[in-house]
């Protein structure tokens, strides 16, 4: 089971760190022209604008060298190469055959990734302590009357292991007020929730922990 854990775990950092190297905006400015390249993860796309508006989009792109063409209204052809690997994504753009240089990149953020990186891992973690709490609850076996022992020396001793709960509950909530006190984003908001559910499932656990003991 903890090698399991641990498999989830390290799929779930893989996924987060491909998700942060990815989302990514690229904005160039070029003879009163503002040219932009999204590359979204969240819906697998690319999508190129000019002026505000759309002219090309790209979906199904994960992990995909993508071409993306346009162009400017003083006839100038447009042609935009996005590509890269695991973790990092790179986006080209030529004019009329020529280089341009981006003037401006817009990530992921990084406090918003946190938020969410421990919310996920609190409530996965939560989840299962919680599923085995309630077995543990409804049958009588050893470890049931080992946590009766416990509380009979001291009432605080079989809550100690909630202690380590808040190296994972309270970065949850603190990267999720630092990106939303920068920049209001979805990301950092589901962080909070997740971390939210989490605190409400420690809750029922400690709940259960009181059951066990009475």
């Amino acid at each position: 089971m903890f090698l399991f854990v641990i498999f989830v775990l390290g799929l779930i950092i893989i996924s987060l760190i491909t998700f942060l190297a990815s989302n990514k905006s690229w904005i160039y400015k070029y003879n009163n022209n503002i040219i932009i390249v999204k590359n979204k993860t969240s819906n697998s796309s690319c999508e190129l604008y000019i002026n505000d508006q759309i002219y090309d989009r790209k979906t199904g792109v994960f992990f995909k060298e993508v071409n993306l063409q346009g162009k400017l209204e003083s006839g100038e052809e447009i042609l935009v190469q996005i590509g890269g690997g695991l973790v990092s994504v790179e986006c080209n753009v030529k004019i009329d055959g020529k280089f341009v240089q981006y003037d401006e990149v817009k990530k992921f953020n990084l406090s918003a990734a946190a938020s969410l990186f421990f919310g996920i891992i609190s409530l996965i973690i939560t989840s299962i302590i919680l599923i085995f709490m309630l077995i543990l609850v409804s049958t009588e076996n050893e470890l049931k009357n080992m946590i009766k022992e416990l509380a009979e020396g001291s009432v605080i001793v079989p809550f100690i292991p909630y202690i380590y709960y808040f190296l994972i509950i309270v970065p949850g909530f603190i990267f999720g007020f630092i990106s939303l006190n920068k920049i209001k984003t979805k990301y950092a908001k589901i962080g909070i929730i997740l971390t939210c559910l989490s605190s409400l499932f420690i809750i029922i656990q400690m709940g259960l922990t009181i059951s066990i003991i009475k």
